[in-house]
């Protein structure tokens, strides 16, 4: 009998101990499998963050890259304005000095003033031109460099009293100033609507 006690004992303290053991083994287990669920989670938060501020950093750097390429569209309408006006004086008083009597020209305005001052405006259309160069199309910052290049020949010519070859190009550096106007509105509009999708 006694045998059968400790036999018995032996079974319930083995099974107390395998229960035990099993239990401490199934705790060890889901605390590990808890741990490796936290580093997996906290790799996917990290890559998830630094996705985040790559996303962020490029939506700065567009924002920033629209904003300056609206800027020079706007220094370049401005520049256009001065042009205009200043070819505008320039072809009125070459007209007006071919037209008048050398004897009546006193009272005229001097072309050669008119010119100098169209290349002084030339010159800042220019260094716009080389910030639109880096920020917009290129079909627009060739065709600022084409005209601005006519201008400054146009200018030159008429600031050393030749006339009649600056007259010669006053149609093209007028169809080139419409032509720009139409070339800003265009990538304004691009600007624009790229303005309203920007994130």
């Amino acid at each position: 009998m006694l045998h059968f006690f400790q036999d018995g004992a032996i079974v319930v303290v083995s099974s107390g101990v395998g229960a035990f053991i099993g239990a401490y083994l199934k705790k060890k287990g889901e605390n590990y499998a808890t741990k490796e669920d936290i580093q997996i989670l906290v790799a996917q938060v990290a890559a998830v963050t630094e996705t985040t501020k790559r996303i962020e950093g490029t939506i700065t750097h567009e924002y920033r890259r629209w904003e300056i390429r609206k800027e020079v569209l706007f220094e370049l309408l401005e520049k256009y304005g001065l042009l205009d006006d200043a070819l505008n004086r320039l072809v009125a008083s070459v007209t007006a000095s071919a037209l008048t009597p050398k004897e009546q020209q006193e009272s005229l305005s001097d072309p050669n003033e008119k010119a100098v001052a169209l290349m002084n405006v030339n010159r800042e259309f220019m260094i716009v031109c080389m910030k639109a160069r880096v920020t917009c199309t290129p079909e627009l910052t060739n065709h600022v460099v084409r005209i601005g290049t006519v201008i400054s020949q146009a200018a030159s010519l008429a600031t050393h009293g030749q006339f009649k070859e600056a007259q010669t190009r006053f149609d093209e550096m007028r169809s080139g100033l419409k032509r720009l106007t139409d070339l800003i509105s265009e990538e304004l509009d691009s600007v624009t609507h790229a303005g309203v999708q920007r994130p």
